[in-house]
């Protein structure tokens, strides 16, 4: 009897334990707010240099190469109605064909001096918690170069 009570506890705590492991995984992988939340919009055209500089104007963008290409987007959203404490969002480009990010990113907003470009340790986290965000950590950042100025013009290298 004893053997047999052992047993059904034993097999007990692996579901337990399993069942743990697998909704702990399951919430690592939710993002805090969905897109229905943020109701976030995204535009971008390839435009030319001429259309990127005006769009700048008055400061300047990096200037593309022979063979680059140039995006221009604009990105918008709704604040969520209970918003993190002290947080803060992370808009990436990243081409998920290739998994890589673009060569240059310029940003600008309203209030310019809450946005700018760059990378951090906390995207190697998103990375790591987020497969779906695989190619936007550090790992990636040896080929790449980030400047401040625009708005959201993003240039994409042939690298």
């Amino acid at each position: 009897m004893r053997q047999r009570a052992g047993l059904i506890i034993g097999v007990v705590l692996l579901l337990v334990g399993i069942g743990g492991l697998a909704g702990w995984r399951w919430w690592r992988n939710v993002p805090p707010y969905g897109p229905e939340v943020l109701a976030a919009t995204a535009t971008l055209s390839l435009v030319d240099q001429a259309t990127a500089d005006a769009a700048f104007s008055p400061h300047t963008v990096e200037q593309a190469g022979d063979g680059d290409q140039i995006l221009l987007g604009r990105v918008a959203w709704k604040r969520p109605p209970d918003p993190q404490v002290d947080g803060s969002f992370r808009i990436v480009v990243l081409d998920k064909r290739t998994r890589r990010v673009p060569g240059f990113i310029n940003v600008t907003s309203a209030r310019p001096d809450d946005v700018g470009a760059g990378w951090d340790g906390a995207l190697d986290r998103a990375e790591e918690r987020y497969p779906w965000l695989r190619g936007i950590g550090d790992a990636g950042m040896m080929r790449r170069r980030v400047r401040e100025c625009g708005r959201c013009c993003t240039r994409l290298s042939n690298q």
